[in-house]
């Protein structure tokens, strides 16, 4: 089991394991481009959401700042 699938189980895992980093620096990265993005470019701010989450629905919105660790299905670089 890879420390990706024990972290969505819910069990103990290694943080520092390469893939989970990985995934960590993506998520970071593109809250901080959110972040940085003005309310009135809301096409722009969800286009960011829906790389980060990976899918949504049709009305999305979330305020700034806002940070998490992991966003969604990211296949890597």
């Amino acid at each position: 089991m890879t420390e990706k699938e024990k972290m969505l189980a819910g069990e103990y895992y290694d943080p520092s394991d390469a893939e989970l980093v990985d995934l960590r620096l993506h998520a970071r990265l593109l809250t901080e481009k959110l972040n940085q993005t003005s309310v009135n470019e809301p096409d722009k701010r969800v286009e960011i959401i829906k790389s980060l989450f990976g899918a949504t629905g049709m009305n999305i919105h979330i305020e700034s700042s806002f940070n998490c660790d992991y966003g969604g299905e990211y296949k890597g670089w």
